[in-house]
């Protein structure tokens, strides 16, 4: 049997090589793991409440997305989603109320909190996307960030307030979804209850902290717990369908279209009408309203409060550059249902949230 060698031409071998490197797939992000640690806490602003150290494990691969084909506001291709709940059934501080789900991190990318360091984390979720976007980010890193919800204590305060968690980060093959529960009650300007658990198996509760002579598994402390009445148990937890199930059925049926429209004709919708900010400026002397329309980013950090009882922090609506926002009443049961708001921003919707400082 006869054999022949062909060598190939080098210019053969060099163009190939060339088409070997372009089929090569750029990598995506991957989860490796997930998770979140909790404590007491009391915060820069001296809110107390629970620090929450939400924190991934993430491979970049050694050949990341290109920038330019980079989604906005993710760590190529990692998506955040962080959705909150808030209600105050009373407050003799600010009026009660309910703040529906809403994504913060969608409404605002920029808050303080997504670039607030967590202990053991190479980076917080701000410096990843920059990271990202400059092209310098690679390899397994921890990436992650703190959020501290708290209560301020103020003379002779009672309220309380239930703030729930869904936590959504999605590499797109097995994205990891974390639902939490906040529960604090204060009592004459002092933080009694507070506990916090979550979908992970976390759990904490405590009474009295943030006081002179608190500490951590006293018998005092342990008493007060005992007669506590409603603590938090793990059927507090949110889960995913009653955050679907959370938004009126009508609205369910309508939100279809109305998104549809705010991508395709946004003008041909009504313009939001922002009642709480109508309310809150209702409340400012007028010399102050004139300076707020001048300078807003510099006037709102004088209203970092949860003095009004409802939201926790900045609770306006950001106003970035170009956002148009768009509202849609829904008609249901004989009834008007509070419009369901929303804003056209870089092509998805904004409902109103719990904004942060």
């Amino acid at each position: 049997m006869e054999r022949t060698h062909v060598r190939e031409p080098q210019a053969q071998l060099a163009a190939e090589g060339v088409q070997r490197k372009k089929d090569r797939q750029n990598s995506l992000a991957k989860i490796v793991a997930s998770g979140v640690n909790v404590a007491d806490a009391r915060g820069n602003l001296g809110q107390l409440g629970h620090a929450m150290d939400i924190w991934i494990d993430v491979d970049f691969g050694d050949r990341p997305l290109p920038p330019t084909e980079l989604k906005t506001n993710t760590i190529h291709g990692l998506e955040l989603e962080y959705w909150e709940f808030v209600d105050v059934p009373h407050d003799n501080i600010g009026p009660p109320g309910v703040k529906p789900w809403n994504d913060i991190y969608a409404m605002k990318p920029d808050a303080s909190t997504f670039d607030t360091a967590a202990p053991g984390c190479d980076m917080t979720w701000k410096a990843a996307v920059e990271a990202a976007a400059a092209g310098t980010l690679s390899g397994v890193k921890r990436i992650g960030f703190r959020d501290i919800p708290g209560l301020f204590e103020k003379p002779t305060r009672n309220t309380e307030r239930t703030l729930k968690f869904r936590i959504v980060i999605n590499d797109g093959v097995a994205p990891k979804e974390i639902f939490a529960t906040q529960l604090l009650r204060m009592t004459n300007g002092h933080l009694g209850y507070s506990a916090y658990e979550d979908s992970l198996g976390n759990k904490s509760e405590s009474h009295g902290f943030g006081g002179g002579a608190y500490a951590k598994d006293s018998v005092t402390e342990q008493g007060a717990l005992g007669t506590e009445p409603g603590r938090l148990t793990g059927a507090g937890v949110p889960n995913k369908a009653g955050v679907v199930g959370a938004l009126p059925v009508a609205a369910q049926s309508a939100l279809p279209g109305f998104v549809e429209q705010l991508v395709e004709a946004p003008n041909a919708l009504t313009a939001f009408n922002d009642l709480e900010l109508t309310s809150f400026i209702g409340q400012v002397p007028p010399p102050q309203v004139v300076r707020a329309q001048q300078d807003w980013p510099t006037f709102a950090k004088e209203f970092i409060t949860d003095k009004p009882g409802v939201a926790a922090g900045q609770f306006l609506l950001p106003a970035p550059p170009g956002a148009q926002r768009k509202e849609l009443p829904v008609w249901a049961a004989a009834c008007w249902w509070p419009s369901y708001r929303a804003g056209a921003l870089r092509k998805f919707i904004t409902p109103i949230a719990r904004p942060r400082p």
